[in-house]
């Protein structure tokens, strides 16, 4: 037996020399197999980073000796390099294309073929002239125009809006006001109508220019005339980008001093600040306590925003925090210290949700994977800060990330905006995004079939299927000659790259509260009760008299006579007299959502002081 395993006998081969034959064939026909499933250069894919994010049209742009890629996608109908793609994620982050015309995957894709197709031709990125002589090779864009607050009419939020909540949105309006533009009409209209069709009562603003008050006050009117008021915060930093931008906060008067049951003198606005962030009644509403604040300036750290707040205070003791975040979005060293340092801006302890509602929105970058590589991003919920950022806010003061991580909040289909909301004021609701991101192709192809002579057949159906939402929602004087339009000009003249997120939140009533709750909601009406002004003046005493007089005691003549004196109506018995007379007395007690719902129901004006409003009720006979 040894002989055979160390000698050749009649030219035969030992039994060794045949394992190891056999080996080496096995091993050359792995490699063969494993030759087969490797993309050469050039190859389109599909590359889809995980099951929660959305498959992506691309191309190799170089297969790597260690198996790996690097590789091409477009994003946000922008091509975006991914140069490090390992062998072991290629297997399941990429597809092999099949270009057939019947494949429904590959014609949605098919504006983002042209797109890559260019880019591969002129040998994948770089360099301007590149760029130059794709857009010089590329077709005129020959989409018919739709406009998108046109699209939107018929395309209702998620959720169920109660009278009693109120809807609380977060918006990135990509340096509105600023730039050659500042007030560009088609951008002003389509943001109007998505803050509209979203139902939203609250909406705070990121990436506003801090010279935008004519175009927040256009937006304003746009969304609802003299009903929605507007306020502009500091600039979020003292130099770079954050020097000309700060944050805006939109509302609907009358529902939020409905909700919160009195009128609202101003809204107020401050920056944050680690020692001394707002104003004594804030802190102190807002569980501030003496917490350690982080220092969000990070020693002038690039694309450091300031977070920023807004405070809405009624006259019935209740109020609503909105504060707002917009992290660095190319930095990624600066927005892992923003994530750690978020705790901050959050209350000490859990607050009394009778009197005051608090919720942290913004543009969190929480996706932010063209920075940081495509094979390791994931939404700020799922890493391990946003995971530890949720203990320690569950253990502190019942905050909760209400965001679904699984919604697309931006036009390319990235998961950035994220909204904190106390537990008591929530329940288990959670945010919505408006529109749908997976339903923008959709309302661009409707549209466009609605546009078409014979929209109704299947014809134009099929020729709409490939057609570029930004392409068919840009105005004509806005596209190139050639090509689609650019992202930038989609972003700064027509509308922006992030959608609307929105959550509902609701006061508690003292009766829904723990023991301690009710303690501090009765002292809170003891002490406004305490403060209120007292006349003691014989002048106030005999006014006051006057307006309790009217009585069945007095004649008609003399109940008249009052009614000549305040313009009102004579006409009626004695008993609609007293009425109409008692009538006018009480509505200087109303408060301002009362008294602008009783104009409307008689289709009066509803703007002006509270004062102006009681006058105009008096003069129609109220």
């Amino acid at each position: 037996l040894t002989l055979l395993l160390l000698s050749y006998r009649g030219g035969k081969r030992s039994l060794a020399d045949t394992d190891t034959a056999d080996a080496m064939s096995s091993l050359k026909a792995t490699a063969t197999a494993t030759e087969a499933t490797k993309f050469k250069t050039n190859e389109w894919i599909y590359f889809q980073q995980s099951r929660q994010h959305s498959t992506r049209a691309g191309y190799v742009k170089t297969a790597r000796r260690d198996g790996g890629y690097h590789v091409r996608i477009v994003q946000n109908s922008t091509i975006v390099d991914v140069e490090r793609v390992s062998a072991s994620d290629a297997r399941r982050q990429m597809r092999a294309v099949q270009p057939v015309e019947q494949d429904a995957e590959f014609k949605a894709h098919a504006a983002d073929w042209r797109v890559l197709a260019h880019d591969r031709e002129h040998g994948g990125g770089g360099k301007k002239k590149k760029a130059a002589a794709a857009d010089a090779d590329a077709m005129p864009c020959d989409a018919p125009y739709v406009a998108l607050h046109e699209a939107l009419r018929k395309e209702r939020p998620s959720g169920t809006k109660n009278e009693r909540r109120l809807r609380l949105g977060t918006f990135n309006v990509c340096h509105l006001g600023g730039g050659a533009n500042p007030h560009p009409p088609e951008k002003i209209r389509n943001l109007a109508a998505v803050i509209r069709r979203s139902l939203a009562d609250v909406v705070v603003l990121q990436e506003v220019s801090t010279n935008a008050d004519e175009t927040v006050a256009l937006l304003a009117a746009e969304i609802g005339g003299g009903d929605w008021g507007f306020r502009l915060s500091d600039a979020t930093g003292g130099s770079g980008p954050a020097k000309g931008e700060c944050y805006a906060l939109l509302y609907n008067r009358t529902r939020v001093e409905t909700v919160l049951g009195g009128e609202v003198p101003a809204v107020e606005s401050f920056m944050y600040n680690r020692r001394d962030t707002g104003h004594a009644a804030f802190r102190r509403e807002a569980e501030w306590g003496t917490a350690q604040r982080a220092d969000f300036s990070f020693a002038g750290a690039s694309a450091a925003r300031l977070p920023g707040f807004f405070r809405l205070a009624s006259c019935s003791g209740r109020s609503l925090v909105v504060a707002t975040v917009h992290t660095a979005f190319s930095d990624a060293a600066t927005r892992r210290q923003q994530f750690r340092a978020l705790g901050s801006l959050l209350p000490s302890k859990p607050l009394d949700c009778s009197r005051c509602v608090f919720a942290l929105l913004g543009d969190f970058n929480s996706n932010a994977s063209n920075t940081e590589g495509m094979t390791s991003s994931a939404s700020f919920a799922q890493t391990k800060f946003g995971q530890a950022l949720a203990d320690e806010l569950t253990q502190r003061c019942r905050f909760s990330n209400v965001s679904n991580h699984h919604d697309a909040t931006s036009w390319g289909g990235a998961h950035y905006d994220e909204a904190y909301v106390q537990a008591d004021a929530v329940g288990s609701r959670h945010a919505h995004v408006y529109p749908i991101q997976r339903r923008i192709a959709a309302l661009a192809r409707e549209a466009v079939r609605k546009r078409r002579p014979g929209g109704g057949g299947g014809g134009p159906v099929a020729a709409a299927a490939d057609l570029n939402p930004l392409d068919v929602f840009t105005p004509p004087e806005l596209r190139p000659e050639r090509g689609s339009i650019h992202h930038k000009t989609f972003d700064s003249c027509v509308f922006t790259d992030h959608l609307l997120v929105f959550v509902d939140v609701e006061f508690q009533a003292p009766s829904e509260l723990p023991a301690k709750g009710r303690r501090l909601y009765a002292k809170a009406v003891a002490a406004q009760a305490t403060a209120a002004p007292r006349a003691s003046n014989s002048s106030v005493a005999s006014n006051r008299a006057a307006a309790e007089a009217p009585s069945s005691d007095l004649t008609v003549v003399a109940l008249r006579e009052q009614l000549r004196e305040r313009g009102l109506k004579v006409g009626g018995n004695k008993a609609e007299l007293v009425a109409r007379l008692q009538a006018s007395s009480d509505l200087p007690k109303l408060t301002v959502a009362v008294l602008k719902d009783m104009l409307r129901s008689k289709s009066l004006s509803v703007s002006g002081k509270k004062a102006e409003l009681v006058a105009r009720l008096m003069g129609a006979g109220v």
